[in-house]
């Protein structure tokens, strides 16, 4: 049962006549406390179960499996701790370490000239020897083995035409212009396969050089500073072309040129890959795995175990990087353990208790008013479940599309706070306040869009249930929703004024969204309204004029067998709608049960006096113990067809309560007159409901009519 207050109406004898009944106020029974407990600790607990991310209670872990994958989203770290690496991390930071140590390789800069001091001044000289004159073969035999390259005769001959001093002399040049200070290799590509992340050079000092220690040089990725036979062959190209080509007294014949090339590009070679790996006169670069090997232990030994302290909010790995070994431990390492976790959630829980507890005492206790029905309790919680998973689900559909959505994008796109208007119009507008509030501040909570946006959540909320006072028609939810969806745009403008971005596109498609969210929750309320009042058992100012519709089937029945009885429902609608007013009750619902009031006639109409047109008067071949279990049966037979044709429980409950307990005074005087006294058995059911107004309204026009 109710725990409302209700209105029973009570007969008051004086004499052998019946005054004007009175109205006491008699309490319903309560219902039990366990019920309604067990029912707050189930919605606490889902609502902190849908605030509580899955990842804040169960978050997931990084395994083996996840090294070497990109993380779409920065791993941002949840809480203050201190890292200790394990003895695998530190293997594996060693071996890491390690491989970042470049190769070494040494050079001596300007090697060339070593070269030329000693093997080609010698290889020179013995081709002027007087020894060898006329002797060609064995000349260019002597040259080629001092010079350590493999002329062939004919360019060996166009050396002879030039004079080879002059040759030697062009020959000296090209080197010195071409050759200073650079790092030769034979194939900078092969270098670039074989180190990718470049190497580490000592340039070790030559016999001139007035310092000892070797300059330590890194050769990036690049190898921009090295130089291939390739490229110095097209060097010493253009030096040839420039140089020796201008006419001038330095002209050398274009064999001469070629002669040249060819003997430049085959000194340098043979000493850039000599066939004695060995030879202190290399131009290559060597490598040294000794140093190599030196600077990776050393690389090892900078790996120690060491406590590190991380702090929350900090950034563990950025978007779109690779998990490696150490992110999989440290974030591992982050996440609390089950016990933590679950009285993270206690906590939660505790604190959402706490907060709809205190919403519930005020919105029921400290403003006024009868308390409500528990069954609105249990509606309200629901809706608001309901709207909170919607939020939930919503939010991780959005987040899914959209990576990093603006705070506003998805309160605009589902205003839920908006669903206060189904509690404005089924329950109140106290509690339709709270509701929002509730909601704002929860759905805020729930996506984790930072405290202003709660705004945005209220003043939608209230802006859909302020708007409507009464709901005579479903398209009001229309209205609704045209009010939700234009604050919704003016508050996106406010938040992009303050953001100072209102002038750009995104702007433009919030805009959009938030007066499309306000038209989808619309046709949302629209169609839950329905659904809560046949759950609830709600009558709403829409089903009550959809009742009061006079070509309602049980008021078309009614006119046609019964048409002294459907006139006088009409009557007595019309004043207790204007006794309802004048008291501050639901007139609309006052006027329709009294329009129903009386369809139980249709049974047996004749029985009933503004049925009969001087017609015999049944009545008077009955006993008045009969005639008055017929007039008294007629309110139980209003309730049965009422409630066969769907008819809202609490208009039947007012209909049922018409005649309160009066007593049946014209069969009370037949019965005198016949020798039957006592009251017992001619008064009229008692009232179960609240309502005063319907039964003082009968008594106008049934007693004009002998009722």
């Amino acid at each position: 049962m109710s725990n409302r207050n209700s209105l029973k109406l009570v007969p008051r004898s004086s004499g052998s006549t019946q005054e004007t009944a009175a109205l006491t106020i008699l309490a319903e029974e309560r219902p039990g406390k366990w019920p309604v407990l067990a029912w707050f600790f189930i919605f606490n607990l889902l609502v902190t179960f849908l605030v509580v991310s899955e990842a804040d209670m169960f978050p997931p872990r990084l395994s083996a499996s996840d090294i070497g994958k990109r993380v779409r989203k920065p791993l941002i770290s949840r809480r203050s701790f201190t890292f200790t690496p394990d003895r695998e991390l530190l293997e594996l930071m060693a071996d890491e370490a390690a491989s970042r140590v470049l190769p070494v390789y040494s050079v001596r800069l300007n090697g060339w000239t070593d070269l030329w001091r000693t093997h080609i001044t010698y290889a020179f000289r013995a081709v002027e020897d007087p020894v060898f004159h006329n002797q060609d073969d064995l000349v260019r035999e002597r040259f080629n083995q001092l010079a350590r390259v493999d002329l062939d005769p004919i360019t060996f001959r166009v050396l002879q035409e030039l004079e080879f001093p002059k040759f030697k002399a062009a020959l000296q040049t090209l080197f010195t212009n071409v050759l200073k200070d650079r790092l030769l290799v034979p194939d900078v590509d092969a270098f670039l396969k074989k180190h990718p992340n470049g190497i580490e050079l000592l340039v070790e000092p030559r016999e001139i050089d007035n310092y000892n220690t070797p300059t330590v040089l890194r050769i990036g990725s690049d190898y921009k500073e090295l130089l291939d036979l390739r490229r110095l062959t097209t060097l010493f190209q253009s030096e040839i072309e420039t140089r020796f080509a201008l006419g001038d007294r330095d002209n050398i014949h274009e064999d001469g040129r070629r002669a040249l090339l060819k003997v430049a590009v085959a000194l340098i070679q043979s000493h850039l890959q000599p066939k004695d790996p060995a030879s202190s006169l290399s131009l290559n670069l060597r490598e040294r795995p000794d140093l190599t090997t030196e600077r990776q232990k050393e690389a090892r030994r900078q790996i120690v175990r060491k406590p590190q302290i991380i702090q929350k909010g900090e950034v563990l790995l950025p978007a779109d990087s690779r998990i490696t070994l150490e992110t999989v431990k440290i974030y591992n390492t982050m996440l609390p353990h089950l016990a933590s976790r679950l009285l993270g959630l206690f906590g939660y829980f505790i604190l959402i208790s706490l907060f709809f507890a205190v919403t519930i005492w005020f919105s029921t206790l400290k403003f006024g008013g009868a308390r409500g029905q528990t069954s609105d309790f249990y509606i309200c919680g629901a809706l608001f479940l309901m709207f909170l998973l919607l939020v939930r689900v919503g939010w991780a559909l959005t987040t899914g599309i959209v990576p990093q959505p603006d705070s506003i994008l998805f309160p605009a796109l589902f205003p839920a706070a908006g669903a206060a208007l189904l509690v404005k119009i089924l329950i109140g507008t106290r509690l339709a306040v709270f509701f929002a509030v509730a909601m704002s501040f929860i759905a805020t909570w729930t996506i984790g869009a930072p405290v202003q946006i709660s705004i945005y959540y209220f003043v939608t909320g209230l802006a859909a249930a302020g708007v409507v006072t009464r709901v005579e028609h479903r398209n009001v939810l229309w209205k609704s929703g045209l009010v939700i969806a234009l604050s919704g745009l003016f508050l996106v403008l406010t938040y992009r004024i303050v953001g100072g971005n209102l002038i750009d596109q995104e702007t433009l498609r919030l805009c959009v969204i938030a007066v499309l969210g306000g038209l989808i929750l619309s046709v949302l309320l629209s169609g839950l309204l329905p659904v809560l009042e046949y759950v609830g058992g709600y009558v709403t100012d829409i089903k009550l004029l959809e009742l009061a519709n006079s070509e309602h089937p049980l008021l078309q029945e009614l006119r046609e067998k019964a048409i002294g009885t459907f006139q006088h429902s009409q009557q007595v609608a019309e004043l207790a709608f204007a006794a309802a007013k004048k008291v501050g009750a639901n007139p609309l619902l006052v006027k329709v049960a009294a329009m129903y009031h009386d369809v139980g006639k249709t049974r047996q109409p004749k029985y009933y006096i503004e049925n009969q047109s001087g017609e015999k008067n049944p009545h008077d071949d009955l006993k008045p113990s009969m005639s008055a279990l017929i007039i008294k049966g007629h309110v139980k037979e209003t309730r049965d067809t009422l409630e066969k044709a769907g008819i809202p429980a609490k208009v039947i409950a007012v209909a049922a309560s018409h005649h309160g307990s009066t007593l049946i005074e014209y069969f009370y005087r037949r019965a005198q007159s016949l020798a039957q006294p006592g009251e017992e058995g001619q008064g009229l059911p008692v009232p179960v409901r609240d309502i005063g107004c319907q039964p003082l309204a009968p008594r106008g026009p049934a007693a004009g009519s002998g009722h």
